[in-house]
């Protein structure tokens, strides 16, 4: 009888251990989960500063940023720069885009840093350029398919 109750008590005891384990595991988990959200939100933070510092520091860069924003028409050099700005950016995009994918990075994040890559679209000459670049598979399809629709609800408004 001694014995089945010490072997109850044993039972409970490691029930209740199994219970407290879990808890300590989930609460890491959710810090963990934080901790890798701040880590990509800080990543993709350093690596999208870049355009806009050189935009800041570098009066050419600043004047084809002019160029872009106002509509004017590019130099075949100015649309060179522009088109390797438009590549950073959208690789910079797609990062962000698959990082919300994953739940790496919030809803408002990740809209802000699309808003961005679609600021170079509205220009003709850069989205057809696009047009080039989507057709060499170089970003992922469900990227692509963000960028083509956020495209098309621009052009209907």
């Amino acid at each position: 009888m001694k014995l089945e109750r010490f072997a109850l008590i044993a039972e409970i005891v490691g029930s209740v251990a199994i219970v407290v384990t879990l808890i300590v595991l989930i609460v890491e988990m959710r810090e963990n989960t934080d901790e890798i959200r701040a880590t990509t939100l800080a990543d993709i933070a350093a690596r999208t500063q870049a355009l806009p510092l050189a935009a800041a520091t570098n009066p050419e860069q600043a004047l084809l940023w002019i160029k872009i924003r106002s509509g004017e028409g590019l130099s075949p050099s100015d649309f060179a720069q522009a088109h390797q700005m438009l590549i950073v950016t959208l690789k910079l995009a797609e990062e962000s885009f698959i990082a919300h994918r994953d739940e790496r990075l919030d809803d408002e994040v990740w809209q802000t840093r699309a808003a961005i890559a679609l600021i170079y679209l509205e220009r003709q000459d850069l989205r057809n350029a696009w047009e080039d670049i989507r057709k060499m598979g170089v970003y992922i399809p469900g990227f692509v398919g963000y960028i083509d629709t956020a495209i098309a609800d621009r052009e209907r408004e």
